[in-house]
């Protein structure tokens, strides 16, 4: 359950996204998991938590390090693509890492998130792909012949 002072991105009515305390939030929209973001939303949440970092005083090597990974993502080549799974990829590759991060921070394990690890940015993509393939195939298995005439 979150805390009186969890943020949670919501989109309203009219589309347009953004933060609400979690508090207010509860029973009434459900925040959407970055890897779901546009990337309108995705630019929108990385401005407000830098923003909510500095205010949190956060370490300014972190905030640096979040500024270069989400520039990294916004200016990657995938990002202009006209094929969405790269875009999706992106995303999703974002939310991974970016969780990752938060969970070995303070560890032997931390790592940096400024430079984009492309071998593990392909593998999201496949990953998208296996599930777009699985998902083609099912699809393909419910579709019947038409009974003989």
């Amino acid at each position: 359950m979150p805390d009186d002072s969890s943020l949670s991105l919501i989109t309203s009515d009219d589309g347009t996204p953004s933060f609400v305390p979690s508090t207010a939030n509860r029973g009434k929209l459900s925040p959407i998991p970055d890897e779901d973001l546009t990337f309108e939303q995705f630019g929108l949440a990385a401005i407000r938590m830098i923003s909510a970092m500095r205010e949190c005083s956060w370490d300014p090597a972190h905030i640096n390090m979040f500024i270069s990974f989400w520039r990294n993502i916004e200016t990657h080549p995938w990002r202009g693509s006209r094929i969405q799974r790269q875009q999706q990829a992106l995303l999703k590759y974002q939310s991974a890492q970016r969780l990752n991060w938060h969970k070995v921070i303070g560890s032997t394990n931390a790592f940096s998130l400024a430079q984009i690890n492309e071998a593990t940015l392909l593998i999201m993509l496949n990953d998208l792909k296996e599930i777009a393939d699985e998902q083609q195939a099912r699809v393909f298995q419910e579709v019947r012949p038409l009974p003989p005439s």
